[in-house]
């Protein structure tokens, strides 16, 4: 087709041709065709790709969750078991090499915003999400239903109450309770878009179009435009949904994180059946390669009623309850403090006060053998069945460049 029509990679066509059956396939001899949008229009001069991994069933999603690229597998996995969400893609879009956008398939878009706003692991990797309505073939098709969408919206939800709003779609009332609607008829939105240089060709047409004013603050709604899995989504989200970049999201753990390898430990609490939900049950654990405190202080939070970490480095804990209780610190190495741990259990293993360890983690800068070794070693001190928690680093130095 490249050959015969004068048409790029990734430009949106219009076909026209006999239809035709072989082998019990259908066919199009195209005889007119026609672009409807050339990819270089949207994009420029960036080369088409499209590296969608499809998850699900192609043609369904109604939420895209912008992530860091190395996390898209992590989150997809994260939504599945803590939100029962199902991915159905993960995307990489043109100029956007280090951003994936996980699209979802979810019955209430504004209850996982809002459980993904408060979640404290989520922010530190999600940059954005978008409310998706319907998918379109070319940028130009998004924009005109967005217009539409804006244009059904009463003037103002304020005035017109419960009963205004019963007109709308469902994602709609539940997605946008806010009133809507400016002086001059135009909607005040925001404009978010993936990948961002989107941006710059739909303000201009949603302004040209006269449903809707785009502007960065003082807005009633937010315009989402996003390009997946080689076509056009678009949707109309609420700004109490919308809070742009996450990093400055609410977090209902502030001032609680010794360390990022925290929240590492409290994604392994929410996600593992092995590891018991309520560690108040665990009387004691141990923490080997502490330092700085991150995991130490995570498990004396949660309840652990002795924690024990290892390290000759310091810890960087609050002496405050229940750290300045829980927390004892052995201040040497692994190798050093084995046979003092090893010596207590033999001591009280008969007494009633069990001191072995019901939860073992480990969480060193240490080679992957190294970590695994140090954990056969602490099987003596632990109890039956307890769990273990390690994290294998990759050894080898990453090249500059």
């Amino acid at each position: 087709m490249v050959d015969a029509f004068p048409v790029r990679t990734g430009d949106v066509v219009r076909v026209s041709g006999p239809l035709e059956r072989r082998k019990g396939k259908f066919s199009i001899k195209v005889e007119t065709l026609a672009v409807e949008e050339a990819w270089s229009d949207v994009f420029g001069a960036t080369i088409f790709e499209d590296f969608t991994v499809p998850e699900g069933d192609w043609g369904r999603g109604n939420v895209l969750i912008q992530v860091a690229g190395s996390h898209a597998e992590r989150l997809k996995a994260y939504l599945l078991a803590l939100h029962g969400v199902h991915t159905v893609a993960i995307s990489a879009v043109p100029n956007t090499p280090q951003e994936r956008g996980v699209l979802a398939e979810c019955a209430d878009p504004a209850a996982l915003f809002a459980a993904l706003r408060d979640d404290p692991n989520v922010p530190r990797v999600v940059r954005r999400w978008y409310l998706l309505e319907g998918f379109h073939a070319t940028l130009a098709d998004a924009v005109r239903a967005l217009e539409v969408q804006l244009c059904e919206l009463p003037p103002d939800t304020a005035e017109g109450g419960p009963e205004a709003l019963r007109c709308l779609p469902d994602a709609f009332r539940r997605c946008l309770p806010e009133a809507l609607g400016g002086n001059d008829g135009r909607v005040p939105v925001r404009v978010a878009t993936f990948p961002r240089v989107l941006g710059q060709k739909v303000i201009p047409m949603l302004h040209a179009g006269g449903a809707a004013t785009p502007q960065p603050h003082g807005y009633r709604a937010v315009a989402c435009v996003v390009y997946v899995q080689g076509r056009y989504a678009a949707g109309l989200a609420a700004p109490s949904a919308f809070h742009g970049d996450l990093s400055t999201a609410h977090r209902n753990t502030a001032g609680e994180a010794v360390s990022r390898a925290y929240y590492k430990l409290r994604e392994v609490r929410a996600r593992c059946a092995c590891v018991p939900a309520d560690l108040s049950t665990v009387a004691a654990a141990i923490d080997v390669g502490a330092a700085p405190g991150g995991w130490t202080a995570c498990l004396a939070k949660a309840g652990v009623r002795r924690v024990v970490a290892v390290d000759p480095g310091a810890l960087t804990i609050p002496k405050t309850p229940p750290y300045d209780t829980a927390v004892e610190h052995m201040q040497m190495t692994f190798e050093a403090a084995l046979p003092q741990l090893v010596g207590e259990v033999i001591a009280t293993d008969a007494d009633v006060h069990d001191v072995r360890f019901g939860l073992y983690v480990c969480d060193m800068n240490q080679p992957p053998a190294t970590a695994l070794d140090f954990m056969l070693q602490s099987v003596p001190l632990l109890r039956p069945r307890a769990p273990f928690v390690l994290t294998f680093k990759n050894p080898f130095k990453k090249e500059a460049r």
